[in-house]
């Protein structure tokens, strides 16, 4: 995606550990082509973020202060599903995984420490849904 004087994308971050969810909140904040929206703890936090704000990306942590955030992920796609879900964790399980992309997560990151890794991924997929889609023609 380009960065454009105009247009931020709109993230919003789960995150059940303060620290963590600050700083990535720092981070989006100084990209030129992303804002941060907020940043929620627990379930009903994110339900809050998501019904006080139109959100092109979020960052969901898949354990929350109160549990699997796994069940979330089809409410707040219903809720605003031009909103692109990137699901982080620090679970290897590749059932998990699936589960989480089953249930329309776009991605699942690893929460490895690559900070890189993770604007990367997000760029890029909030790239290919503002990207033109190809019907097939007659």
């Amino acid at each position: 995606m380009q960065a454009s004087a105009a247009f931020k994308a709109v993230v919003a971050i789960a995150e059940d550990h303060a620290d963590l969810a600050r700083n990535l909140a720092l981070l989006i904040d100084h990209q030129a082509d992303l804002r941060c929206a907020g940043t929620a703890g627990d379930r009903a936090a994110v339900l809050a973020l998501f019904a006080q704000n139109t959100l092109d990306a979020c960052l969901l942590d898949l354990w929350l202060a109160d549990g699997s955030s796994l069940s979330l992920i089809p409410v707040l796609i219903a809720q605003q599903p031009q909103c692109i879900i990137l699901v982080t964790t620090g679970t290897t399980d590749p059932a998990l995984q699936r589960e989480c992309l089953s249930a329309g997560a776009a991605a699942v990151l690893l929460k490895d420490g690559r900070i890189d890794h993770l604007l990367q991924q997000l760029r890029s997929l909030l790239a290919q849904r503002a990207a033109p889609q190809v019907q097939g023609l007659m």
